[in-house]
């Protein structure tokens, strides 16, 4: 498992021809600033949406397209998945 891989390691994925899957989830938001929000100021959100303010139903930063500038083969988007937890 990688975490918080930087662009780089896409194009080393490339070049150095790995069979390596990666599976990104996206909230949009930075995810452990919102737990403290959450946790110790009411929810009360601090500039942590990551989205487009324009356009707050596009998914941004776009994965797929960033994959494609480093030539890794497949990318897809799924916007829903079923938890298993409801």
């Amino acid at each position: 498992m990688i975490c918080c891989c930087n662009w780089q390691e896409l194009a080393t994925i490339h070049v150095e021809k790995l069979p390596v899957k990666i599976m990104v989830l996206n909230n949009q938001h930075l995810g452990m600033v919102v737990q403290w929000e959450d946790r110790f100021y009411k929810a009360n959100r601090a500039h942590t949406y990551l989205g487009d303010p324009d356009d707050e139903a596009e998914i941004y930063p776009d994965f797929c397209k960033i994959a494609e500038g480093c030539k890794v083969q497949k990318c897809f988007l799924q916007l829903h998945m079923k938890s298993r937890y409801t």
